[in-house]
């Protein structure tokens, strides 16, 4: 354990940089929800443990389930951050407080797409972000980086400005005196705002500050039915259905028909298509979260087989990976967490085929582990 702790501190940068709390286990989901968003459509169970997460984002409950069979694993969500877009500035720079800090920091970038100048950066902003406490209530509101497009009234959350007051917080959760924070391994930021790093940039899917084991990413552009311009961050709708591509077909014209709003799953669809709906954005979510903590339990990305960490150029490439680790990566996972490999086959494709509805994946995975049971 020891020259893995060495390997993961000294690669890349050849100096030391201690990890935060190594010997943590229990993985955090922190929801970054709008302040005035409610959920409406959830149940009482829900609302109570996911207040405010947004009933246009994949099923936050599902994604615990899978995540903790994944990695074997306790999975815990905090109390959610508060995202207030009250203010913008057309003279606020998004780098102003954050290129100290990056050259400080490992970074792991995931999703992210540039398209160089064409990628419009309208007008720069700042918002407000409140953390939770770890009693009860919100901490006073910081101030993080983005920038707006007025005349679409969307925004953009700058990643290296979240990720630097995630890792305040991780840190303000270390020092504490809550027993509790000294099992934690990482926080991991998950939300339906948009994401983006520099200002070339279309969007940003995900990035992880390795060393302080925090990490935050966006579904927003994993929606089942969003159509993108691939040459303004700000230009993009949502179809009545999925084909599997999530750019315009013309790149300078905007499909006739979309809706600017997100929509729910429950919006005009009947049983089987709401089904449909989110199952595909269980799939896209659930892997881009377990590739992102596979960074942090130390994998990069994998170059030996189709695999759920190889890296991928854009979304259709990423839409398009599997769910599921090689005999590579695999190995490596279960040497860093101990888990029993034919077991966690078994509970996976239990957590596909009965909770998220994914029959081919669980097929796979009951397909592996009757292998394993004949040996």
């Amino acid at each position: 354990f020891d020259d893995f702790i060495n390997f993961l501190t000294t690669r890349t940068t050849g100096r030391i940089r201690p990890i935060a709390n190594p010997d943590g286990q229990d993985i955090l989901l922190l929801p970054i929800v709008r302040g005035a968003d409610k959920s409406s459509n959830k149940t009482a169970t829900e609302r109570s443990d996911f207040v405010g997460w947004p009933d246009n984002a994949p099923p936050l409950s599902k994604l615990v389930d899978y995540t903790q069979q994944f990695f074997d694993r306790r999975v815990h969500v905090l109390p959610s951050a508060h995202l207030h877009l009250s203010q913008t500035s057309s003279e606020i720079s998004f780098t102003a407080n954050n290129k100290k800090d990056d050259r400080r920091r490992k970074k792991q970038k995931v999703g992210l797409e540039s398209v160089g100048a064409f990628a419009s950066s309208t007008t720069k902003g700042k918002f407000k972000l409140s953390f939770p406490r770890i009693d009860e209530g919100l901490d006073p509101p910081i101030t993080i980086a983005g920038r707006a497009d007025y005349h679409s009234g969307r925004v953009q959350l700058q990643v290296t400005s979240v990720l630097n007051e995630l890792s305040t917080f991780r840190h303000n959760r270390l020092v504490s005196a809550v027993d509790s924070s000294q099992k934690d391994f990482c926080i991991m930021g998950l939300t339906m705002e948009d994401l983006y790093d520099g200002p070339k940039d279309l969007f940003c899917a995900g990035m992880a500050f390795g060393g302080d084991k925090v990490a935050v990413f966006s579904f927003a552009r994993y929606h089942p039915f969003l159509k993108m311009s691939p040459l303004h961050w700000h230009q993009y709708g949502y179809a009545d259905s999925c084909d599997g591509y999530s750019y315009y077909e013309n790149d300078e014209e905007e499909p006739v028909g979309l809706k600017q709003e997100v929509p729910h799953v429950s919006d005009g669809c009947a049983h089987s298509r709401r089904n449909e709906f989110e199952i595909e954005f269980l799939r896209r979510s659930s892997k881009l979260l377990t590739h992102e903590l596979g960074h942090l339990y130390g994998l990069d990305h994998c170059v030996h087989n189709r695999c759920l960490m190889m890296g991928t150029g854009h979304l259709v490439e990423d839409f398009n990976a599997p769910s599921h680790l090689c005999g590579i990566c695999l190995r490596k996972m279960q040497w860093r967490l101990g888990f029993n490999v034919k077991g966690r086959y078994k509970l996976l494709a239990r957590v596909f085929k009965e909770s998220m509805g994914m029959t081919k994946e669980g097929e796979w995975c009951s397909k592996q582990y009757n292998f394993l049971n004949k040996e």
